[in-house]
């Protein structure tokens, strides 16, 4: 290995594996209800939820001690109204994307579970030897051909090569998902646990940072004249409310992160992906040969209620045109009625005949 692979720019960074849970796992009460705790918004809106509620609560005590600065809640009706569109339009969007996210990484487990069963499953195990008019016209290169093909020795290597393949591709596979988590989480390089034994020449990405909202804050004023000091808390459920639903909505609009609530793409890659496709690369490359023409393969070409067993392979073919054979059976089977009056008129001629 090169210097500059075996030697780092910088230390490889660790992802956050410690977040991956098995969904397969029984959840026990006490702990799930922690973790659901810790999932609301309110852990993401509270220093502003303390914020207005000390805004309520020297606006009240201004207007108990010092002077009553009450307005009319009109003004509340008419900006609760719209802020409250406002918010509903912000909300149903970020869940949108959160929705968008998901079925675009389920997207990319179809792929990478169709994709590496098409290179472990359909890709043969022994490469094709090149014929004689193809060949290299170098001597070594048709001294390695001869090789691969007259000795077991070069044979099992031609083998291994193919294997060795199919399981590098196998691993790009693995790391086009798990690329794809890192760029999305805005983590740059390649540098990473999960990442950097499988490829080495990623480029680097990031994401932009998002935006923050302004809001309002004559809530108290219009509700100390009918409340009084109950204005406080009443500010400080109000505001968690409003600015609940504003944290939900930033929480879901970029479900790639490591938040309580965002996708849990370590688990997507590790325990989806990647056990899926250590299972497919754990069997064999299957032979048809050895079951396609088993004995007990006898209902290739009868129809779905035959009830007796047809012929094996076999038998079929030692029929004289075999292929023909087989064709006008599969023919057959689109008229069953057909069928029948084509076999009882075939009767009728032998008993003639006899």
């Amino acid at each position: 290995m090169s210097n500059h692979l075996s030697h780092a720019p910088y230390p490889r960074m660790s992802t956050r594996t410690d977040l991956i849970h098995d969904l397969s796992q029984s959840k026990k009460l006490i702990p799930w209800m922690c973790r659901s705790i810790l999932a609301t918004a309110l852990f993401r809106c509270w220093y502003l939820i303390v914020l207005i509620t000390a805004w309520a609560a020297c606006v009240s005590i201004i207007n108990d001690k010092i002077r009553n600065l009450s307005i009319q809640p009109t003004l509340l009706t008419a900006f609760g109204t719209i802020l409250g569109f406002v918010i509903s339009y912000r909300t149903s969007s970020a869940f949108e994307r959160y929705n968008e996210g998901r079925r675009l990484w389920s997207t990319i487990i179809l792929a990478s579970r169709t994709f590496s069963r098409t290179v472990w499953f359909h890709i043969p195990d022994e490469p094709k030897m090149p014929t004689a008019a193809s060949r290299p016209p170098s001597a070594a290169a048709d001294a390695t051909l001869a090789s691969h093909e007259g000795q077991p020795t070069g044979l099992r290597l031609a083998r291994a090569r193919v294997l060795i393949e199919k399981r590098t591709t196998i691993n790009l596979i693995e790391a086009f998902s798990i690329a794809v988590k890192h760029y999305l989480r805005g983590e740059d390089g390649i540098y990473y646990e999960d990442l950097y034994k499988l490829v080495k020449f990623l480029p680097a990405y990031a994401l932009p940072n998002s935006t923050k909202m302004q809001d309002d804050c004559v809530l108290p004023f219009q509700l100390w004249q009918s409340m009084g000091y109950i204005t406080i808390p009443a500010t400080a459920i109000a505001s968690f409310i409003f600015f609940g639903f504003l944290a939900a909505g930033e929480e879901i609009e970029n479900p790639f992160g490591y938040d309580k609530n965002d996708l849990d793409m370590d688990y997507f890659c590790k325990i989806l992906i990647r056990a899926e496709l250590d299972a497919l690369m754990s069997v064999p490359v299957p032979k048809p040969e050895e079951w396609a023409f088993s004995e007990d393969n006898n209902y290739l070409f009868e129809s779905d209620d035959a009830e007796i067993p047809g012929r094996s392979p076999e038998e079929w073919l030692e029929e004289t045109n075999p292929e023909e054979a087989m064709r006008n059976a599969l023919k057959t089977n689109l008229n069953p009625k057909g069928v029948q009056r084509s076999e009882k008129k075939h009767q009728e001629e032998e008993v003639i005949q006899k």
